[in-house]
């Protein structure tokens, strides 16, 4: 069986995050963020997420787009709208572009949160275009600044176990789940994938207890594809 890199955790959780500005952004903090932004720029902004939360993914790239070029005009970087315009241009599956605006933010940017989501966003897109080697040094960059990311470790054993470096990810994923339970995180999109995961790199590697992983997955098998849910009952009999 074929293990494709999929990077959609990673997206479904970087929209999740996204959400309106009400009033205009202001930042505080380092110099660099000493910002307020244009009436113009907060209302593309807002008009972006509106866009993405309607799957309209063209017009909210033009918007976002607004407020980048009107931010710029202040000589401030738009983070926020880069991050929200990249992973709009993901689902329109323009991934350079999404490449090209992760790349910004990692240029440009020094708060690491910022940095970490582009990492990974970056990172998710290079391993899907089977470009595992970039993919992986992001996402270890990622986890220099977080080494407890549940997010780069997972999917850090993804890109190794596209490599067929199946006990690296294997161990990977033990970190991510371990990190997972110690965190008191409530996904369950992340652990199933994670216990599936788990059950394909021992599946993998002829380890006896690949059925235990497998089954455990299937306690959340409403957030497994029919793929998988097949592929397990194919592999343990269920």
């Amino acid at each position: 069986m074929k293990y494709k890199y999929i990077y959609f955790l990673m997206l479904l959780i970087c929209l999740n995050s996204f959400s309106q500005n009400n009033e205009f952004r202001s930042y505080i903090g380092n110099e660099k963020n000493k910002f307020i932004s244009s009436e113009k720029s907060n209302s593309a902004y807002n008009s972006g997420i509106d866009f993405i939360n309607n799957s309209d993914y063209n017009n909210a790239v033009k918007q976002f787009t607004i407020t980048i070029e009107d931010d710029k005009k202040q000589n401030y970087l738009s983070t926020d709208a880069y991050l929200a315009r990249a992973s709009a241009y993901i689902q329109l599956n323009l991934l350079k572009n999404a490449i090209l605006d992760y790349s910004v933010i990692i240029e440009n940017e020094k708060d690491s949160n910022y940095l970490i989501l582009a990492y990974i966003g970056r990172g998710g897109v290079y391993g899907y275009l089977n470009d595992a080697k970039k993919g992986i040094d992001d996402f270890k960059n990622a986890l220099i600044l977080s080494p407890n990311d549940v997010d780069a470790i997972y999917n850090l054993s993804r890109l190794y176990i596209q490599q067929k470096n199946n006990i690296k990810g294997l161990d990977a994923l033990c970190l991510a789940e371990k990190q997972y339970y110690l965190q008191k995180l409530n996904n369950p999109l992340i652990i199933s994938s994670i216990l599936y995961m788990k059950g394909v790199a021992k599946y993998s590697l002829s380890y006896n207890d690949y059925c235990k992983d497998f089954n455990s997955s299937l306690k959340y098998k409403t957030y497994l594809v029919k793929e998988q849910i097949d592929f397990i009952r194919k592999a343990c009999g269920n």
